[in-house]
């Protein structure tokens, strides 16, 4: 006995199969996790799973976020196991956040992380609240610049106030990055703002911030050497992301200081264009490309069940 579809023409086949792959993609962007902004996998070597070393990265990663020093300072550099079993791990919270969103942050950066980076020994992650970074090596006290990348708006700063803008951010910068620098061994963050423009009302708004175990030198050398490698010229706004240390720089206020609830109404969106600057081993790519992929290949599948249903209806 053959089985036809008859009861169904092709028009009406082909509305199922894309209301079927609508529905699927919406699916599949709601059970999404927050995502990071930026995180890397990086080639360092892998753990095998209900390990030791995997037991030890849990139960350090768990005890981030109820961390005294999280909750007083924003920064914890802690460590858990032994020998060759060590995990060690670096959380830090962006200087103007309070207690209960640094916690919150940390908390959900230590379930994401193992997830986007499954059986890595060393991996990190930026959210727009804090970073967490994990290895079998010792971290703290080093400043390290790779992996480093970022993002760039893709609109210019206007003409007219060129000249003005390299004035400022010259000058913005060399103080911010010499405030933070010479911060104690919990705070090494610094913000700032100034009027580009008094016909406008432009101003220039920066924050930099370094891991405060860092020697005051290493803080600055390390956002030196970021923003010189990543300095994409006249752009209105730039994020930078080192494992030591990040900087920003927007047209609008972005940072907590700024309380002014109409301010952050106003804010215009940011079109950011992602860049990785040269890492020098393995590392995924953000989340967001994970979607990407994720769609295409249900597109695929798809498409194909529409190729073969065509070829079957066209079998004598």
């Amino acid at each position: 006995m053959r089985v036809t579809i008859s009861t169904l023409n092709s028009s009406r086949f082909i509305f199922f199969l894309f209301s079927v792959l609508i529905q699927v993609i919406d699916l599949s962007t709601s059970q999404q996790p927050n995502l990071p902004v930026l995180h890397y996998c990086l080639d360092k070597g892998n753990f095998t799973s209900n390990s030791s070393y995997e037991s030890n990265l849990y139960r350090l990663l768990d005890s981030l976020s109820s961390n005294p020093d999280i909750s007083s300072y924003g920064f914890s550099s802690s460590s858990h196991g032994q020998d060759a079993n060590t995990v060690n791990a670096i959380a830090m919270c962006r200087g103007d956040k309070n207690a209960s969103a640094c916690r919150t942050c940390i908390n959900q950066s230590s379930q994401v992380l193992p997830q986007l980076c499954p059986n890595r020994k060393e991996a990190i992650l930026w959210y727009d609240d804090c970073m967490l970074r994990y290895s079998n090596r010792t971290l703290s006290g080093k400043m390290e610049i790779d992996p480093l990348g970022g993002f760039v708006n893709v609109e210019n700063v206007s003409e007219s106030e060129e000249t003005q803008f390299r004035q400022a951010i010259s000058t913005l910068l060399d103080d911010l990055e010499s405030r933070a620098a010479s911060g104690d061994s919990h705070r090494k963050f610094a913000t700032g703002n100034v009027t580009l423009s008094s016909v406008t009302r432009t101003h220039l708004y920066v924050l930099v911030h370094c891991t405060p175990d860092l020697a005051s030198n290493l803080c600055l050398d390390c956002l030196i050497m970021a923003y010189d490698a990543y300095n994409a010229g006249l752009k209105q706004g730039e994020r930078v992301f080192a494992p030591s240390c990040q900087l920003r720089y927007e047209l609008y206020p972005f940072f907590d200081d700024q309380k002014s609830d109409e301010a952050k109404l106003l804010q215009p969106p940011i079109a950011p264009q992602a860049t990785v600057i040269g890492p020098s081993f393995s590392t995924s790519g953000t989340a967001g490309e994970s979607i990407l992929a994720a769609k295409t290949a249900i597109f695929g599948v798809l498409l194909s069940l529409l190729l073969l249903f065509k070829n079957f209806k066209k079998r004598p």
